[in-house]
């Protein structure tokens, strides 16, 4: 369903048993090699499976084996699947009216605000991005892929769109993720969920590619906001869009 620096994410379908004809349905997100040792991944996902948020997915299991680089973590899967899919692979996007999106955004930054300050510990993502959170039937949200902090620090991220799409600064220039860089690539959500446009897609012209720089102009002038929002979103947005605009700026 999308790929990043450090993962992949997949949708996956499983028999309940091996006689019955029911399916289930999870998001299993692959996790790119790196140096970190059997035993100490183990460690790491019974850690993550402790979780427990009303915005978070539940952690259902994982692979690995000794000896091969191969891990993998599998979530539970919403309705919907992810936001990413509803903004920009197909024409569900037109459903999703302007509080639909600020109620996805919202159950994203509760989500983000455990895994950073409110749980038992701090996880955190390598790379935070539409593909990381779910969304349910009444478009609840909740996050998928939590903790998948691990990245290969060999890989060449300068030239990689898909790399580079919601990482900061810091992370591109040092290799740091820390709450403050989930924090930044949620503003990069946000600005999709605005703008119906995917950061970087290669669908829109060089020099709009990059949303935050295309956008700011706009996000500074209250009157200019309208030539950015996404057409699909029908009606007057309510009056918590200053909320918003705060948030990006």
């Amino acid at each position: 369903m999308s790929e990043g620096l450090s993962t992949t994410i997949y949708k996956a379908t499983f028999r309940d048993d091996s006689m019955s004809l029911k399916r289930s349905e999870a998001t299993v997100t692959r996790l790119l090699p790196s140096c970190q040792g059997l035993k100490e991944f183990v460690s790491e996902v019974n850690v993550l499976a402790s979780l427990q948020h009303p915005y978070l997915c539940k952690l259902l299991g994982f692979h690995a084996q000794e000896g091969s680089d191969e891990r993998m973590l599998i979530y539970e899967r919403l309705y919907h699947g992810s936001i990413d899919r509803l903004l920009h692979g197909g024409l569900d996007g037109r459903s999703m009216d302007w509080p639909t999106r600020m109620k996805v955004a919202l159950c994203a930054a509760k989500g983000l605000a455990f895994l950073h300050e409110e749980g038992p510990f701090q996880a955190m993502y390598y790379e935070f991005s539409t593909s990381n959170i779910q969304v349910d039937k009444d478009f609840s949200a909740k996050l998928s892929g939590y903790g998948c902090g691990s990245y290969n620090p060999e890989a060449d991220i300068s030239d990689s769109s898909i790399a580079t799409a919601n990482l900061s600064v810091e992370t591109l220039e040092k290799g740091l993720f820390t709450p403050k860089s989930n924090v930044w690539s949620f503003g990069v959500v946000l600005l999709e969920l605005l703008t119906g446009r995917k950061n970087l897609g290669n669908r829109y012209p060089k020099e709009e590619r990059n949303i935050v720089k295309w956008s700011r102009p706009f996000l500074t002038d209250d009157c200019r906001l309208s030539l950015i929002m996404d057409p699909r979103i029908k009606g007057v947005p309510p009056p918590s869009l200053p909320e918003l605009l705060q948030m990006l700026r």
